[in-house]
């Protein structure tokens, strides 16, 4: 009996592996992608979306964000396999799901084959999962500089297919990827915002029609000065 069932044991085995290393090689190729690296973060997490789901052969993939009073989550975008469509801006309120967002809060990953009986999922069941086919999920929270902002989201449409290990590694992966394209994002859009910032007081001290100066609160240095202050200086 066991012998009659090993080659089916070795053909799961060898698909696996065969869909790791097709992870591992999407993962390498993202990380020197232009698109990874570019400026536009929009269109980087609509690519990383859509590999995810194409990859791991899942209908839905999508990236939440907490809103700015961290009292929900909303949708960033959301990649559909079998439309090829991103969408966005829906809300999930935590005061609705509580069991939901505290296992987010204190979980690596939430990882359910049934996301209808499982005590972290199941308040979802009725306004989320129901309406929209949804039966097994698969959650990486999402950290920002060492803080919980969101989280990734894989769901499974139709008959459940149990999620593997190399299913959370590479959902995980995928997570601290988007969470790097975001950080190196807004600290290009702040150093930019700086930059503007400088720029416009420096124009604003050159043309001042009064002596103007600008110290260095720490060391009471003289850090720029106007034309009219150094004639009167």
């Amino acid at each position: 009996m066991s012998h009659e069932r090993r080659p089916d044991r070795e053909d799961a085995l060898g698909e696996r592996r065969e869909r790791l290393l097709e992870q591992q090689a999407a993962l390498a190729s993202l990380t020197k992608s232009p698109v990874f690296h570019g400026d536009d973060l929009e269109e980087t997490i609509r690519h990383v979306t859509g590999m995810a789901a194409r990859l791991m052969r899942i209908e839905r993939v999508s990236l939440w964000r907490y809103t700015e009073a961290r009292t929900a989550i909303r949708c960033i975008d959301l990649y559909e396999r079998g439309q090829g469509r991103h969408s966005g801006g829906a809300e999930i309120d935590a005061r609705h799901h509580p069991a939901y967002f505290e296992a987010l809060a204190t979980s690596e990953a939430i990882v359910t084959d049934d996301a209808h009986g499982d005590p972290r999922t199941c308040e979802l069941s009725r306004a989320y999962l129901a309406p929209f086919g949804i039966t097994a999920m698969m959650d990486i929270p999402v950290h920002l500089y060492g803080r919980l902002e969101g989280v990734l989201c894989h769901e499974q449409v139709g008959p459940r297919v149990p999620w593997t290990a190399e299913d959370r590694l590479f959902g995980i992966a995928v997570a601290s990827l988007i969470a790097l394209a975001i950080e190196r994002h807004e600290r290009k859009r702040a150093e930019g915002a700086l930059r503007e910032s400088e720029q416009r007081l420096a124009t604003i001290v050159a043309y001042a029609p009064e002596a103007m100066t600008i110290l260095d609160a720490e060391t009471g240095k003289w850090v720029d000065v106007n034309p009219n202050a150094e004639r009167l200086f």
